[in-house]
């Protein structure tokens, strides 16, 4: 089997993974982002993405965060990777659904660097 094959067919089975985490595939119902599925993103990333997010849209570059305890860098942070490309998508969806595609699309990522490697 050729990799871009190997490719599609494991970021076809990502998507249907997280698609699982998001609709109720039986009735197509949204369920929303799950608290009990995504704990980290719910507590720690998500109140950061929406201060990133509000703050890029307002025009202003989030160097600095003023809501954690004295102030603390935001843009540099190494645990939230701002400067990741695929996390910027928060500035363009709304976080909850931000954070389920940047999982999917790490997760995708990770699975096709290790594609050609399956036999």
């Amino acid at each position: 089997m050729r990799t871009s094959t190997k490719v599609i067919l494991i970021f076809a089975s990502s998507c249907l993974l997280f698609a699982k985490l998001v609709y109720d595939l039986s009735t197509g119902a949204t369920q929303g982002l799950n608290p009990n599925i995504a704990n980290d993103a719910i507590n720690f990333v998500w109140p950061y993405y929406n201060y990133a997010s509000a703050s890029i849209q307002s025009g202003v570059l989030p160097v600095w965060n003023p809501y954690s305890s004295v102030g603390a860098p935001f843009l540099g942070d190494l645990g939230l990777g701002m400067l990741y490309p695929i996390n910027w998508l928060v500035f363009f969806i709304e976080v909850p659904y931000a954070l389920m595609m940047i999982q999917l699309l790490t997760v995708a990522i990770g699975m096709a660097g290790g594609a050609d490697k399956l036999t």
